[in-house]
């Protein structure tokens, strides 16, 4: 494929507005050069919860998306959530198709994907039948999220 093609990477300045612009209620903070952290509240519908998301975004690697609060719980009779990597992490896009990568802002694609997936657990609770598309992932547990919430 010829590099004329191949998407532009948004520096983390631009993911950084955007993410101001879009969800200013999200507080960020700079880990290192390359690796932000928002933590915000998101309600996937107008008679939903509220819930404490944090979105990891370490440049070169996709984002992880973390339910803080509440407590991501799996009802009477079933062993795991769908598309999750861990208790916690959630399972947005199927790394290496394409669907996300650094070109795309995280206020346009990933916040409103953790908005339907938020909404598909919900009704996931309900009906325990897994409403949205997507392949299930296999746990990593080397691959989970810190826990430490630094922002209060």
């Amino acid at each position: 494929m010829s590099k004329h093609f191949k998407n532009k990477k948004l520096a983390l300045g631009e993911q950084i507005q955007k993410m101001r612009s879009c969800y200013p209620h999200f507080v960020f903070k700079l880990i290192k050069r390359q690796d932000v952290v928002w933590i915000g509240q998101i309600r996937p519908s107008p008679l939903s919860i509220e819930y404490r998301v944090r979105i990891e975004h370490f440049l070169g690697t996709g984002p992880k998306v973390t339910i803080l609060s509440p407590s991501l719980r799996i009802p009477d009779g079933l062993k795991r959530l769908p598309h999750i990597y861990s208790i916690d992490r959630l399972c947005l896009y199927t790394p290496g198709k394409g669907e996300w990568h650094d070109g795309l802002y995280i206020a346009s694609t990933i916040v409103p994907w953790t908005q339907l997936w938020l909404l598909y657990y919900e009704g996931w609770l309900i009906t325990r039948k897994w409403h949205g598309d997507g392949t299930e992932p296999t746990i990593n547990n080397s691959n989970e999220p810190k826990k430490k919430d630094t922002f209060n």
